[in-house]
């Protein structure tokens, strides 16, 4: 009870900070606007009309976005444009239920969505069927199992090989 209670404060604290980004970047857009200064360019709107957000990927945003979706049962698709791939993750009432990136399918591809450095996401709500199931964890274990594999690689990296290590 302890650790959910951290991580549902961890998680609002995160994402009021994002809100607050969220905030700034609109406030700057509507000046430009009132200025004559054009939009930054971004993806192309979307062409059936559903909601759309964007952004560009920051360190620790991506799992906070991923997790507010999944807090407000969101359907639709989560598309993440990065460095390595472009992933597609679809939710279906707030819960991840398929994701595909280059090769990779399920769990896997979702791991490599998140471990995107850099890139840019886009999410279209949709109540679209999905292309398949290939996913059935829940949404919260999915982004946690792979910041704990972010964590453990990024660690690995920091220690020198075994040969290295002296005796």
């Amino acid at each position: 009870a302890v650790a959910k209670a951290f991580l549902s404060d961890a998680v609002m604290e995160r994402l009021g900070s994002l809100c607050g980004l969220l905030e700034e970047r609109l406030t700057a857009l509507e000046r430009d606007v009132m200025a004559g200064v054009p939009p930054p360019a971004g993806p192309a709107p979307v062409a059936d009309g559903g909601a759309l957000l964007t952004g560009q990927i920051q360190e620790g945003v991506l799992s906070d976005i991923l997790q507010m979706l999944s807090a407000n049962a969101k359907s639709g698709r989560f598309t993440i444009t990065g460095s390595e791939t472009t992933a597609h993750l679809w939710y279906e009432q707030g819960e991840i239920r398929h994701a595909a990136a280059g090769d990779l399918q399920g769990e896997d591809a979702f791991f490599a969505a998140l471990a995107q450095p850099q890139g840019s996401f886009v999410f279209v709500e949709s109540v679209q069927e999905l292309p398949e199931r290939t996913i059935n964890n829940k949404t919260q274990f999915l982004i946690l199992e792979g910041l704990r594999k972010m964590d453990e690689e990024a660690q690995q990296g920091d220690e020198p090989p075994a040969e290295e290590i002296a005796p």
